[in-house]
């Protein structure tokens, strides 16, 4: 059948395909999906080059593991704790970053600067706790044991500050500044006036905050 006016041609396109907007409409949509599925095909493509190129940006998730099982397949090459303790000594410049510091200061020192096979180990995943190598076995370092290291690490820079002070005499009794010098170092030795529980708990926190790692790294 041949339309010979508009009107009958709209008349026509009204009765198949429904009004003349609708169809306007329809043809807008199509449009809105044609481009949204191109801009989706060149994401999918550029994620594919990346992975191909090895710089991939595609986080996959990491295989779950407890602490407990992490501990049971950690480094086992750390120095078993009792002989590590045994063999640490207090170096010269140990002294003298006291001197320049704290006790405090000069004791979480001691403990960071050891070696990589220090026998122990804090985990992000545990905040608060430290680790002890003993016995071949990774173990929860209790607060009366770390007190006890503490303890231990304060009477040797004692020692080392009495053997200083045995070494520099004339000096220090010849001289009135290195006198009064004398006066200031022998406090910080002892800790000032914080109490001992206290000084435990601060070097404690920062060697935590310091040495820290993630099972995952």
């Amino acid at each position: 059948m041949k339309l010979r006016t508009k009107r009958e041609r709209d008349k026509h396109m009204i009765l198949r395909h429904g009004s003349i907007n609708e169809t306007l409409n329809n043809k807008s949509t199509m449009l809105q999906c044609i481009v949204e599925l191109s801009r989706r095909v060149d994401y999918l493509e550029t994620k594919l080059m990346e992975i191909q190129n090895g710089g991939s940006s595609i986080i996959l998730p990491r295989p779950t593991i407890t602490v407990e099982e992490y501990l049971e397949t950690c480094d086992k090459k750390a120095k078993d704790y009792k002989t590590w303790l045994q063999d640490l000594e207090i170096q010269d410049e140990d002294l003298q970053y006291l001197f320049d510091t704290s006790r405090e200061e000069c004791i979480l020192q001691i403990l960071v600067k050891q070696p990589q096979n220090i026998p122990l180990l804090c985990l992000n995943e545990k905040p608060n706790i430290i680790y002890k190598f003993e016995e071949n076995t990774w173990n929860v370092f209790e607060n009366e044991e770390f007190k006890s290291l503490i303890l231990i690490l304060s009477q040797r820079i004692l020692r080392k500050y009495i053997q200083w002070k045995r070494d520099n005499h004339d000096i220090i009794v010849n001289n009135s500044e290195m006198s009064e010098l004398n006066i200031h170092y022998m406090n910080k030795v002892n800790g000032g006036s914080k109490k001992f529980d206290s000084c435990v708990k601060e070097i404690k926190k920062a060697y935590i905050e310091q040495s820290k790692k993630s099972i995952y790294s």
